[in-house]
Formats: C-alpha cells, structure tokens, sequence
C-alpha cells in the first residue's frame, strides 16, 4: 500500500511540474514579453544622453536587465521610472 501512495506522490510531482513547464512555455512563445529597449532607445525616450541612463541605472533609479555583458530596459521598467520621476 505504501508502494501505492509513493507512486502517487510521484505522478502528482509530474504533473505539477508539466504544469509549470507547460505555462512558462507558453509565457515565453505566447508574445506575453515586453520587448527590451537598449540604453540608446531609452535615452531616446528620454531626451537625454547614454551617460544619464547609465547614471539612472547606476543610482538604481532604473531597472534593468542583464543579458551577458548587455543592459536592457523594459518599456515597462521605463514607464514606471518616468511615473515616478512625476
């Protein structure tokens, strides 16, 4: 019986970890990503110069990813910098 309740246990660990693949695969292929925005296109938006941005994301006023060596900004992480500078 106990044979029983530990293959149970392992089905419902599969399954629950199908679900979560499941989901983000779709996260990831369904468009549901911001696109990123480089610091030129931020500076861009901004008005402003590269040097404000890298002292924007130096100063942590502005979030940002890192992919490798590269610094990207979503549109959203932009919006909410821009609302909070209001």
């Amino acid at each position: 019986m106990s044979d029983l309740r530990e293959t149970v246990k392992v089905i419902e660990h599969i399954d629950s970890a199908i679900a979560v693949l499941t989901e983000t695969r779709q996260r990831l292929t369904g468009g549901d990503l911001e696109p990123l925005l480089t610091v030129r296109d931020v500076a861009s938006h901004l008005k402003s110069t590269k040097q404000h941005v890298y002292n924007l994301i130096t100063n942590g006023s502005l979030r940002v990813a890192r992919i490798g060596s590269a610094i990207r900004v979503t549109k959203s992480d932009l919006i909410a910098y821009i609302e909070a500078s209001k």
